[in-house]
């Protein structure tokens, strides 16, 4: 069963909307994934991985805290979705897993066409 935490103390997400947004948001989540590395007892290579849950417009986003037993730290980014306990207590490391693997194949796809695009 995977438990949620909000981020820790001095690690909250204050984004200025009206500046580069989408920088400040790759900073927060690095800086978070430093935390993660430096802070966890876990020596799984999914420590630091984001994993999504898709909720209204966008997705709940969380990050590997630890494996074993398997938490996750709320990644509070963008429009801030949470979800509900019901659709988080069941996620295993598995799961995030395979939508590591799922993220990987689709950005395969996005290189190679890329790559065979062509101007008409």
């Amino acid at each position: 069963m995977a438990k949620i935490y909000a981020p820790p103390a001095g690690m909250e997400f204050d984004c200025d909307y009206s500046k580069d947004w989408e920088k400040q948001e790759n900073d927060y989540i690095d800086k978070l994934r430093k935390y993660c590395k430096q802070h966890t007892d876990s020596k799984n290579a999914m420590v630091g991985v984001i994993f999504r849950i898709p909720m209204g417009d966008g997705s709940a986003n969380y990050m590997v805290f630890r494996t074993k037993p398997l938490e996750m730290i709320h990644v509070p980014t963008g429009d801030a979705w949470d979800a509900p306990d019901y659709q988080t207590r069941g996620v295993t490391l598995a799961d995030i897993k395979e939508q590591v693997k799922f993220d990987n194949y689709i950005k395969g796809l996005q290189k190679k066409q890329k790559k065979t695009k062509t101007i008409a």
